[in-house]
């Protein structure tokens, strides 16, 4: 998992905001904690991209989830890809205030989803179990993927 998102001519409030690559810290400023999505077309395929920063309701108070989606379209076929992690930064100091989480709260958390992410990968290592979602987290994190 990367520290960012690569998004595609996305369009904001029906502004086209171009290709770039976001910290996942900027995804929910930028847009108020909506999810973002971009477009790409040429003559034969269609790239979608969409990417997210987010709280099921009932997550303990560390926990939330990175979400990337990819689907390319051609004349009668499309394919999906999604990557998404479920990350409980408790031991980080990092605690969502209530609910589904503020846009505040969701900037907070990507910022300390971040570090965590840059870290392992400057010693070529996976996110560390500490900070994997497990149990009941693990479980709503799967059932927001599958319908991200």
């Amino acid at each position: 998992m990367s520290w960012g998102a690569l998004i595609v001519e996305a369009k904001v409030a029906g502004a086209a905001v171009g290709a770039d690559c976001f910290k996942w810290s900027k995804i929910p400023v930028a847009w108020s904690g909506q999810t973002l999505v971009g477009v790409t077309r040429n003559s034969k395929i269609h790239l979608y991209t969409k990417s997210s920063v987010s709280r099921e309701g009932f997550m303990t108070r560390g926990a939330g989830v990175f979400a990337y989606k990819r689907m390319t379209c051609g004349a009668s076929t499309c394919k999906v890809f999604k990557l998404g992690i479920c990350m409980d930064l408790i031991r980080t100091g990092f605690r969502f205030h209530d609910g589904k989480g503020t846009t505040r709260d969701l900037i907070r958390f990507a910022k300390a989803g971040e570090k965590v992410m840059r870290e392992a990968e400057s010693k070529g290592q996976s996110i560390p179990e500490m900070y994997r979602c497990k149990g009941h987290d693990a479980a709503l994190a799967r059932a927001s993927l599958l319908m991200f």
